[in-house]
This record gives C-alpha cells, sequence and structure tokens, in this order.
C-alpha cells in the first residue's frame, strides 16, 4: 500500500523555545518504537497487542526489543490456538506483525518468527515474570537502538510515553502512536498477585496518566535527556463505586462494585530492564532451547 493511505507522523526539532521540547523528544525517539500484532480481525485489521522499543541490534540483522512479558505471552496463546478458537475471538487468522516508522507514516510488516527469553534467573528469582519485562529478537529489522538511563530520578520529573492504545477504533484505519506527558509520582515496590495465589514485590516507578491497553510496553522516556527511564506495565484499578444498582425484580436489585482506574500507571524501571539487556544480549538466539518459548 502507498503511503498516501498513511496518516502521514510530522516531526518537531528542537527549538530555543522551552514549549516545544517535548515534541522535539518524541521526534528523536518515535522511529526507535514499534507496535506488535498477531492475528487478523474479521474486518482486516490487524489484532495489536502491545508496544515495544529498540534497545540493541544483532549482528544477524535482527534487532533486540524491550517490551512486557505478558505481551509476549499473549501473543504465544494466540498462536497455539486452533481455527476454531481463533472464530471465537474474532480473529480469521494468526499472522505475526509489527507497525514502524517508515519516513512519514507507520505502517505493519509481516515478520518471521519472533524469539525472547521467559526466564532471567537472579537469586532464584525469575526477573522476567516478577517484573514483566523481557527482551525479544526480531529477525530482519534494526532500528536506532534508545539509551536506558542508569539515573535515579526524582519525584516530579517531567516524564513521556509513547505507545499503540487499542480501545475502540483508535487503529482501524491507520495505525499511529499515541504520545501522553506524565510525571514521576513515586517510587514504590508493589504486592503482585501470581497465577498461582502468591504475593511477590516488584519495584515500579507511579506515573500521574492512566496508560490504557496496548500501551503495554511502552518506553518511558525523561524529557531532561530522552533517555529511556521505565516501561510502561500495569493500569491498577484500585478504586471502586458499590453505590450502583440492577433495577429489576425485588429478588434482582442488588447493589454492584464497579471497578475504575485509580488515575496512575506503573513503569518498570530503567535498572531492572538493564538487568535483562544484559542476559539477553550473551544468549546465542540461534539456539531455540536457550528461549523457552517461541513465537512463529
Amino acid at each position: 500500500m502507498s503511503s498516501e493511505h498513511y496518516t502521514k507522523f510530522i516531526r518537531r526539532e528542537f527549538d530555543r523555545d522551552p514549549s516545544i521540547a517535548f515534541g522535539a523528544r518524541v521526534t528523536e525517539i518515535v522511529d526507535s518504537v514499534i507496535a506488535f500484532a498477531y492475528g487478523t480481525h474479521e474486518d482486516g485489521t490487524p489484532n495489536l497487542i502491545g508496544t515495544g522499543f529498540c534497545l540493541g541490534n544483532l549482528d544477524d540483522n535482527a534487532g533486540l526489543f524491550a517490551t512486557c512479558y505478558h505481551v509476549m505471552d499473549e501473543i504465544t496463546q494466540i498462536r497455539d490456538m486452533s481455527p476454531e478458537d481463533l472464530k471465537k475471538e474474532g480473529l480469521v487468522n494468526n499472522e505475526r506483525r509489527i507497525a514502524r516508522l517508515f519516513d512519514d507514516h507507520y505502517e505493519w510488516i509481516e515478520v518471521d518468527p519472533i524469539r525472547f527469553s521467559a526466564k532471567v534467573e537472579v537469586n532464584g528469582t525469575n526477573l522476567v515474570t516478577q517484573n514483566d519485562v523481557c527482551i525479544c529478537r526480531i529477525p530482519d529489522i534494526r532500528l536506532p537502538p534508545l539509551k536506558l538511563s542508569p539515573d535515579q530520578y526524582f519525584l516530579g520529573s517531567e516524564l513521556g510515553i509513547i505507545g499503540f492504545p487499542f480501545f475502540e477504533r483508535l487503529q482501524k484505519l491507520s495505525v499511529q502512536p499515541y504520545v501522553q506527558r506524565a510525571i514521576l509520582s513515586c517510587h514504590m515496590r508493589y504486592p503482585f498477585e501470581k497465577d498461582d495465589g502468591e504475593l511477590v514485590e516488584s519495584e515500579r516507578i507511579a506515573l500521574d496518566c492512566m496508560a490504557g491497553k496496548g500501551f503495554s510496553g511502552s518506553p518511558v522516556f525523561s524529557l531532561r535527556d530522552g533517555a529511556i527511564v521505565g516501561i510502561v506495565d500495569y493500569l491498577p484499578t484500585e478504586s471502586y463505586i458499590e453505590d450502583l444498582k440492577i433495577k429489576g425484580s425485588l429478588s434482582e436489585e442488588r447493589d454492584v462494585r464497579v471497578h475504575y482506574a485509580a488515575g496512575i500507571s506503573f513503569a518498570v524501571p530503567s535498572k531492572t530492564i538493564q538487568k535483562v539487556l544484559n542476559y539477553a544480549i550473551k544468549v546465542n538466539w540461534q539456539d531455540i532451547h536457550e528461549q523457552k518459548l517461541q513465537i512463529g
């Protein structure tokens, strides 16, 4: 499909005016950000799963990308679906795609099998599953690698997010990244519940914005220097409303507890991403046994 069918991405250069510094940072980073899709909807649009960003390139013409483990896990589940199960999910196939920036527009391209490691164990703890972050290898794609920040950012630091939300019809006609501003609200440790019910503590930074579905795997960057300070992974629903009522017969009337977003998002800090990246750089990616899971 020719580029005139796509919405053009407008770049912004740095200027002495600090009011446009945010847009200039976005221009620096956006070439390295991709969207993941697996499967095709009945209307022909790709089934967008999440976001990722480049952290390095390998000698075999493949790129290393950071994303959330739950993004890769969801892709794996779709890969393993039968044709009947795909149909139940409203999907007509399980084609694998990424969307990347070509000059002035984002475009979906098919990719070969994506590999990632599901286990990076340090002192008996799997950093991948506990921190919901992994590094994946995508063949035949080399993008500008982004720099992970080694610094400790302070409360109130100005940050930005670039990702691909997919609620409603946002990405139906032309795939586009969405940008949000945020501040660093808190350094924290958060108790996550594993599938087996066990609670595990994991370090996070909290952002004063709501980053919804599709933003998982998005880079969080510093307005100060453009370095990546984290990766978006979780939108907590810590608050709820209890006074909604279902109307009907007397026996059917009841209170309903409705959860809603707490107004913040969590991100995995850059130092945790760096630990997983250090392992990924050493992996023999040609040996599929070193990656516990293979997407393809």
